[in-house]
């Protein structure tokens, strides 16, 4: 086990909470992706938002597409260099690739910025310990296809090499996104998924203590991922990457390059493409040092640069000035106090060219020892998190129009924080679509309560509610009158009705995501938005492991994370301007009282209907309010004036009228939970594990951590040598949460999924040959649910193959 310190080390002793999937556990499990292989780990929060397509963190704070959980192959960022999200299916790897899967929950310093959520770090296998040649083919429901073929060669004691190649085809769980149908008149969606990869890799060992890999790997993928602002169809996104590492006794090396290109990626809400051919430098060295037997420092450097390239389709205005590049160093020291005691000490210093002050991450981590079976750990960890380049440089259109007055709902990134116009009385100013009406422009500023253009306004909504209660009237008056007496009467009524309001005034409500409404907001609540900087994540751990009699291995974490400057999800900060629904109608029912009440019988005898229960009325006997109601409130009832008038949007805003969703820093929360594990090695042929973890708090004002509180996973293994039959099941459960990520937002229900893998290897009777016949049944029952609001409901996947080794 290597992920804790950076070196190896015996998972008893080491310094942190890491979790560790085997080789041995992997090789019957042909799922799709390696996300599936780490879903049963305590801590570990995973969301199925497609059939190749996870969302997995570590301790909440799970998102749409996440990459709050750092994830490495073999010491190498895995995730979109620019876009920053973990698309596990990405990954060019094979199941007889991977050596082990190592998860490190919680921060850890050694790893630098963006650990604060934990690690999972890939480690695969040398061509050195793999040679031969392993050929699976496959398929299963959802009319998937599967093919994978790797090879491994020893050429001479010096130099060995691994070549690797698969691909799938299927067709996903289906989901009609209503914003999708709404905007482009149909559902466009493509629910075909294909993936094909190919990886290559070098091992060179010209000297016992010297080791160089060269490696190179190629992915292209198309299906449906959701995004902060809608889900996008990938169609030939390709992902590729260049590693070079070197290691001379205790010193390490490496370089590497990731690219990504998006092929024919569209945005399905706007039908707009997504442009991502973006990179990923990163150049580390680590050296480690012993004095003595009891003292060892172990130091590093860090050099990541991130080259966003999106054409303006994601960064917008930003598109020349986002290129990030962090620089980082790093000691830790390890010191043996005598026969039970350890104490590891280590710090980290960052800098980041779009944060002001540099970073410093210490770490600190006492392990005793009682016996070579038992460790008790306290450990403290702080780290911190940078701002993505979608969280600083975001700029693209979310929906068009989603109102109907011409306000758009935007997406920009604060990158050089927003600022809020007053006027000299410091009550904030809007701009708006209507702005023609009073011969201004668009990027304008006006005033709350101005009286030319709140009456501007009036007209415009008095003459669209005239347009709809008009036909109403001619209905209710043709029961009694002639098409010319009803006209006529029509005319006075239209005229009754004032042109002009004395003492209009405006108020502010911000359009609510989750209930597609508005809601009110104080005029002195609304606040600047500062330049976001790095987010603190101070986690105290204290952690129990035991091995009992040589069968059952016992884990125990009780931790508490702070997050300091946390980035809030996405959210409208921009409110809308309408007309003072209470002024209004005081205002409204007084002039049509003085124009209407008694100066018309026959006009009259008509409006009264509408006071009757079968038109919409209370039945009061008068009808002036449900005027007043239908004018100010139109048919929408949401407690607004009839329409947004205009948006209080920063100086900093792309459009100036759009409604803007976007990030701010907040303030602080505080997380408890609970990770428990057990492996009971019942016999050679039985196992049985289980865990459950517990966070006492899962939403908070300003962020809802978008897992349950309680998970707990249940499974046992079985294997019988001589049949060849091996069999592994769990029981997953997940609770009920609140979610809310981007433009998704609701109540996600607990759900409880039974998986199995059954594995057969047929009697060949060769010593340099096998064969395998696995199959693998997710959700057996069928029972269907959504893990994240916006994803299709999850069903049964049942998928079987043959692998054939020599």
């Amino acid at each position: 086990m290597v992920s804790a310190s950076r070196k190896e080390e015996k998972i008893l002793q080491a310094p942190a909470s890491v979790m560790v999937v085997d080789g041995k556990s992997i090789g019957d499990q042909r799922h799709l992706t390696v996300a599936d292989l780490v879903r049963t780990l305590p801590g570990v929060d995973y969301v199925q938002t497609g059939l190749t397509q996870t969302n997995v963190v570590a301790r909440g704070f799970n998102n749409v597409a996440s990459g709050a959980l750092l994830s490495f192959v073999d010491n190498r960022i895995s995730r979109l260099p620019s876009l920053r999200f973990n698309t596990h299916n990405f990954i060019p790897l094979t199941v007889d690739d991977i050596d082990r899967i190592e998860v490190v929950l919680g921060p850890t310093a050694l790893y630098g910025p963006n650990s604060a959520s934990g690690v999972m770090n890939i480690i695969t296998r040398s061509p050195f310990d793999s040679k031969g040649t392993t050929l699976h083919s496959g398929g299963g429901e959802r009319n998937l296809r599967t093919f994978y073929i790797r090879h491994a060669q020893v050429l001479n004691d010096a130099v060995a090499f691994k070549i690797s190649a698969g691909h799938y085809f299927a067709t996903d769980w289906k989901y009609e996104d209503p914003e999708e149908v709404r905007l482009r008149g149909f559902n466009p969606r493509d629910y075909t998924i294909k993936r094909k990869t190919a990886e290559l890799r070098f091992d060179l060992r010209p000297m016992e203590d010297l080791s160089l890999v060269l490696s190179a790997g190629y992915t292209q993928a198309s299906n449906i991922e959701m995004t902060s602002v809608g889900a996008a169809q990938a169609k030939n996104w390709t992902y590729n990457f260049l590693q070079a590492r070197l290691r001379f006794r205790d010193f390490f090396a490496q370089m590497y390059y990731n690219r990504s290109d998006d092929g024919e990626t569209m945005r399905l809400r706007s039908n707009e493409p997504v442009v991502d051919r973006s990179t990923l430098a990163v150049l580390q060295a680590q050296h480690a040092l012993s004095v003595g037997e009891n003292l060892q420092f172990t130091y590093g450097l860090d050099v990541l640069t991130t080259m966003p390239k999106t054409d303006g389709t994601i960064s917008g205005i930003y598109e020349d000035r986002d290129k990030i590049q962090i620089v980082g160093l790093y000691l830790q020291s390890e010191l043996a106090l005598g026969e039970h005691w350890d104490l590891a000490l280590a710090g980290r210093y960052d800098n980041h060219n779009h944060i002001k002050n540099p970073v410093f991450s210490p770490r600190a981590a006492l392990v005793f020892n009682p016996t070579e079976e038992q460790s008790v750990r306290l450990t403290y960890n702080r780290a911190f998190g940078t701002p993505t380049s979608t969280n600083l440089f975001l700029d693209i259109l979310s929906s068009k129009n989603p109102f109907g007055v011409g306000i758009d709902l935007r997406a920009q990134g604060p990158f050089q924080g927003f600022t809020f116009h007053r006027d000299a009385n410091q009550l904030p100013m809007f701009r708006s679509p209507f702005a023609a009406l009073v011969g201004v422009e668009e990027s304008d500023y006006i005033p709350l309560n101005d009286p030319r253009f709140n009456n501007a306004m009036w007209q415009v909504g008095r003459n669209q509610t005239l347009v709809s209660l008009l036909p109403t009237l001619r209905q209710i008056a043709a029961e009694r009158y002639s098409p010319d007496e009803v006209e006529a009467l029509l005319a006075r009524f239209e005229s009754a009705v004032p042109r002009t309001l004395p003492d209009l005034k405006n108020d502010l409500r911000v359009f609510d995501l989750a209930g597609q409404t508005f809601i009110p907001l104080q005029q002195d609540s609304l606040s600047d938005i500062p330049r976001l900087k790095q987010n603190i994540t101070e986690t105290f751990e204290l952690g129990y492991k035991a091995v009992v009699g040589n069968k059952l291995l016992l884990t125990l974490d009780l931790y508490r994370n702070r997050k300091t400057d946390f980035v809030s999800q996405f959210n409208v900060e921009t409110p809308n301007v309408f007309l003072d629904s209470i002024t209004l109608t005081r205002v409204l029912s007084e002039q049509l009282s003085d124009s209407l009440l008694a100066s018309d019988a026959v006009l009259d005898a008509v409006l009264s209907r509408l006071d009757d229960v079968d038109q919409g009325g209370n039945g009061n006997g008068g009808y002036v309010d449900e005027l007043s109601r239908l004018f100010v409130l139109g048919d929408r009832n949401n407690g607004s004036s009839f329409l947004p008038l205009g948006t209080v949007s920063p100086d900093q805003a792309t459009d100036p009228t759009a409604v803007i969703l976007t990030y701010r820093n907040l303030g602080q929360v505080t997380i408890y939970g609970l990770d428990v594990g057990m492996t009971y090695y019942a016999s050679d042929t039985w196992t049985i594990a289980g865990n459950y973890s517990h966070l006492n708090e899962n939403q908070f004002p300003t962020r809802s951590l978008n897992a349950p509180l309680d998970k707990f996973n249940l499974g046992s293994s079985y294997q019988h040598p001589e049949t060849g039959v091996r069999l592994t099941g769990w029981l997953r459960h997940r609770g009920p949460f609140p979610m809310s990520s981007g433009v998704y937002s609701g109540q996600v229900a607990g759900s409880t999924v039974i998986d199995v893998d059954v594995a057969y290897d047929l009697p060949i009777h060769s010593p340099d040959a096998s064969a395998t016949l696995s199959l693998n049944v997710s959700n057996v029952f069928d029972r269907r649910h959504q893990e994240f609001v916006g994803a299709p409901e999850i069903g049964r996947l049942v998928s079987g193959g043959l692998t054939v080794r020599f």
